[in-house]
């Protein structure tokens, strides 16, 4: 297949987004498909286009204006030069806008196939804001297929489109990478004795910052312990743990901010450290960090929303908390402590073998690859006649 893979984040941008768009794309180049990707608003000069061959893929960066729309025109006449020269068979959006908008456009408009799978924040915000929301219901309304990487999520695509054919696609992890390992004594002794609590990614609002906080601070009035947020903060959310931090400074030794962390080994070595891995979303998709977490082996309390209830099964691969409940978040994180290692090493011994079984890099494209066989098989259904040709 030839197949342009539209995404908004991508390496070496930081987060979700960008880690999944990373994973399917080089997922699918592996399998053989000629894979391009447009990177919308990269972090390259302002109206610039970079082009280079990475791993297989070819990747082109488009620098993002500082007015939006004019951004999206240039990367309409970007992608129509591309597919000039590569006459694509599918567009996929990673993202409901702008890209799975401009997936199922680009699809429309030559004649392809298109796929948009949504993330999360996408739609959850996209369909709050007025500006945003006719971009989202477009390309929900319009696209050959969609998928959602929560059950969820699905559920809100299907009441927001009227269609009833949306899949649930859920995200995956390299289980060969993210592993159990003993701790890295090194990495380990600067943190000194008791319990090592951590959030893994980039914490902001939405992974529930004061729920985080707070839930330390109660396990800290009980017990010796060290909270490692592992990926940074956003802008917001600094000043808020400095704020926070002003009115608890007896915390402010055992709270340690670690930057994002590029280096895979390096991050499996923090999380092989970590007691509890906390994951207190009000709202999400489905975190790499608590895939990760768990096929590290480690213990997740995790908000009970989006596609973390997928994976974690609460009280056999680690523990769910309602969001209504989030503030007892401490109180439950004392008590899997108090259960002794024995008992959290047997729920990560639980957790790894669920992702290693459902949630695995292999399935997922496995998965992709049927939903785009199907697509195209309908779009030309004599022998294929364009796909391939």
């Amino acid at each position: 297949m030839r197949i342009l893979f539209l995404t908004d984040r991508f390496p070496p941008q930081i987060g979700g987004v960008a880690v999944s768009s990373a994973r399917l794309a080089h997922g699918l180049a592996a399998r053989g498909h000629v894979v391009h990707v447009a990177h919308l608003g990269a972090e390259v000069e302002p109206g610039s286009v970079q082009s280079e061959t990475a791993d297989g893929l070819m990747v082109h960066r488009l620098g993002g204006l500082e007015e939006p729309d004019l951004t999206l025109q240039l990367a309409d006449r970007i992608v129509a030069h591309l597919h000039e020269r590569v006459r694509f068979d599918l567009f996929h959006g990673h993202g409901a806008t702008p890209a799975g908008y401009l997936a199922a456009y680009f699809a429309r408009l030559f004649g392809a196939a298109s796929f948009v799978s949504a993330r999360g924040n996408d739609v959850e915000r996209g369909m709050f804001n007025p500006a945003q929301l006719p971009f989202v219901l477009w390309a929900l309304r319009h696209a050959d297929a969609v998928g959602c990487v929560s059950r969820e999520l699905a559920a809100k695509c299907r009441a927001l489109s009227g269609r009833d054919d949306i899949d649930y696609t859920p995200n995956s992890v390299d289980a060969r990478l993210f592993r159990p390992k003993s701790p890295n004594p090194a990495l380990r002794e600067p943190f000194g004795e008791g319990a090592l609590l951590g959030f893994v990614g980039e914490l902001r609002f939405k992974k529930g910052t004061r729920f985080l906080l707070d839930a330390f601070r109660t396990v800290r009035a009980a017990q010796s312990a060290k909270l490692l947020l592992i990926g940074g903060l956003r802008g917001e959310d600094r000043s808020f743990l400095r704020h926070y931090l002003r009115q608890y400074p007896n915390l402010r030794p055992d709270i340690q901010v670690i930057d994002y962390v590029h280096d895979r080994e390096q991050l499996v070595d923090y999380y092989n450290l970590l007691d509890l891995v906390l994951a207190p979303s009000l709202w999400d998709g489905m975190p790499n960090s608590v895939l990760e977490a768990m096929a590290c082996g480690r213990v997740t309390i995790a908000g009970d929303v989006g596609g973390i209830r997928d994976v974690i099964r609460h009280g056999e691969t680690g523990f769910l908390v309602g969001i209504h409940e989030l503030h007892r978040l401490g109180e439950g994180c004392l008590e899997v402590l108090a259960a002794g290692s024995d008992f959290r090493q047997e729920i990560g011994r639980r957790a790894r073998e669920y992702v290693e079984q459902h949630y695995a890099p292999e399935a997922e494209i496995d998965q992709l690859e049927a939903r785009y066989h199907s697509l195209l098989t309908e779009a030309y259904p004599i022998n294929g006649t364009r796909y391939g040709g």
